[in-house]
C-alpha cells in the first residue's frame, strides 16, 4: 500500500516508517498537518496514518480534508476512545490508541484498506451503509445526510443487519453501538440497535 505517515514526534515517525517500508509498503511523511495536505494530491494514497497532536493544522480539519479526498484515515491516539469520542463522528476510518504493538498496527492498516476497497453498499431501513466510504448516508439531493462511521462499526452494523454474531466482545462494542445509535438519530431515522433477550442484538424502529 502507498501510507501518507504524519507524525510531529520524528523518532516515531522514523520507527513506524521503518517498521512499514519493511513490511512492504511505500511511505510518504510529513512533521505536522500543513505538510500532509500538500502532499494528499501528490499520489493515489491507499490510506493516511495521522497521530492526533500534529501541529500547525487541528485534528478535525486535516482528517477531514484528508478524508475528502477519498484517503481513509487511520488516528494513532493517546485518548482512551470513548463512546463520547466515536460520537463526534470525525472521518476517520479507525482509531489506533497508544501504546500498540507492531502487528496491531499492521491489522488495523490491513482491515481498513480491505474495506476500503469493496463497494458493498447495504441497506439498514432508510439509511445506505456504505464500508468503502466509512460513512451512513439517508435521503437525496439536497436533503441527502451523512455521518461518519468507523470500520469497526461499519463491522457490528453489518453483523447486526444480517442478524449474525457480533465481530466483537460485548464489553469492547456496546460503545460502537451507542455510538452508532447517535449516529442513526443525527440522520433522523427510526433504526436503533437493540439488545433482544434470546435474539441477540437487533435492528428495531422506535415503534417496535
Amino acid at each position: 500500500m502507498r501510507i501518507l505517515l504524519t507524525i510531529s514526534d520524528r523518532d516515531l515517525l522514523k520507527a513506524l516508517e521503518t517498521l512499514l517500508e519493511a513490511d512492504g509498503h511505500t511511505l510518504a511523511t510529513a512533521f505536522d498537518g500543513v505538510q500532509a495536505l500538500a502532499k494528499i494530491d501528490d499520489a493515489p494514497y491507499d490510506l493516511a496514518v495521522v497521530d492526533d497532536s500534529v501541529s500547525r493544522v487541528e485534528i478535525d480539519t486535516l482528517a477531514a480534508d484528508i478524508a475528502r479526498s477519498g484517503i481513509p484515515v487511520v488516528l494513532l491516539t493517546g485518548r482512551n476512545v470513548t463512546r463520547g469520542l466515536l460520537e463526534k463522528a470525525m472521518p476517520v476510518s479507525a482509531f489506533l490508541p497508544y501504546p500498540f504493538e507492531p502487528d496491531t498496527l499492521k491489522g488495523v492498516l490491513a482491515d481498513v484498506a480491505g474495506k476500503a476497497g469493496r463497494a458493498d453498499t447495504f441497506r439498514v431501513g432508510d439509511t445506505a451503509a456504505e464500508p468503502g466510504k466509512f460513512r451512513l448516508r439517508r435521503g437525496q439531493g439536497a436533503e441527502e445526510m451523512t455521518v461518519c462511521v468507523t470500520a469497526k462499526e461499519m463491522d457490528i452494523l453489518k453483523a447486526v443487519a444480517a442478524e449474525a454474531a457480533l465481530p466483537d466482545n460485548y464489553k469492547d462494542a456496546i460503545k460502537y453501538i451507542g455510538a452508532l445509535n447517535t449516529k442513526f438519530g443525527r440522520l433522523g431515522s427510526d433504526r436503533r440497535i437493540a439488545y433482544l433477550p434470546g435474539k441477540g442484538y437487533r435492528l428495531v424502529t422506535d415503534n417496535d
